[in-house]
């Protein structure tokens, strides 16, 4: 977390040939339960980027991180 509480992220890297994505999501300590999933579709977007673009809408993000949570998934 950065010192004005701020969310900050770093480009995605990937190479073709090393078939390995980075991403990098800073959250603060105190964000709610409720806003997760827009950190977790942050870090997750560019990994399927890679896919053809492939995208996941953020009500199944939230459904999924949701259930991640509780230990339903």
């Amino acid at each position: 977390m950065n010192s004005n509480n701020t969310v900050s992220s770093s480009e995605p890297r990937c190479n073709d040939w090393e078939r390995v994505i980075l991403a990098f999501v800073n959250l603060p300590l105190e964000t709610p339960r409720s806003a997760l999933a827009q950190y977790v579709n942050q870090a997750v977007s560019p990994l399927f980027g890679i896919f053809n673009g492939f995208e996941l809408s953020i009500d199944v993000i939230e459904d999924l991180t949701r259930r991640l949570i509780e230990r339903r998934l």
